[in-house]
């Protein structure tokens, strides 16, 4: 299941990520919001998370800032509940790496954290 929160507060930091490197001397949120058509304070919602956006929206960011979605929007992995701690699904193990499944990561996570305990 997604996690809401942390699926916005992720697309946050990635645009707040984007609109600074933006043609090397960066936006300010009130330029983006004015070539996406939204107001300032949209856009610095969006940054902190606490909004969530449409897909037309996000579409109109990346365009606006010449990147790709997939720049925007963060890997599955760190927004399903209960594996914000991941950021890959990819470990490795001696001299090579090894891929999991979501579900097996997850139970990775749910052992690590009844060790701790």
């Amino acid at each position: 299941m997604i996690n809401a929160s942390t699926l916005n507060a992720e697309i946050g930091k990635n645009l707040k990520s984007l609109r600074a490197d933006y043609n090397g001397n960066g936006l300010t949120q009130t330029q983006l919001a004015e070539l996406v058509g939204v107001k300032r304070t949209t856009i610095t919602n969006i940054e902190r998370g606490s909004q969530s956006l449409s897909v037309l929206l996000l579409y109109k960011l990346a365009n606006a800032l010449d990147a790709n979605l997939e720049e925007l929007l963060p890997n599955i992995q760190r927004v399903i509940e209960g594996s914000d701690n991941i950021s890959s699904n990819k470990y490795s193990l001696g001299d090579g790496a090894v891929e999991l499944s979501v579900s097996e990561s997850k139970s990775i996570m749910d052992a690590l954290q009844k060790y701790r305990k």
